[in-house]
């Protein structure tokens, strides 16, 4: 899980943003990303986005 500031909202932000995600990928990891200011205003949508990403077993 990754929280965003104004660094990522940019061509040079997006294009290291997309190219960690692609690594990561490799590995089998899945990035979530979030604005910083959605923490304090959807907070719990964003819970509730990461919990869809655990699988219960």
């Amino acid at each position: 899980m990754e929280l965003d500031g104004a660094g990522h909202f940019d061509v040079s932000g997006n294009l290291h943003d997309d190219a960690r995600t692609s690594y990561l990928a490799q590995f089998g990891i899945v990035v979530l990303r979030f604005e910083n200011k959605m923490v304090w205003s959807a907070l719990d949508g964003i819970l509730l986005e990461i919990s869809r990403h655990f699988k219960v077993r």
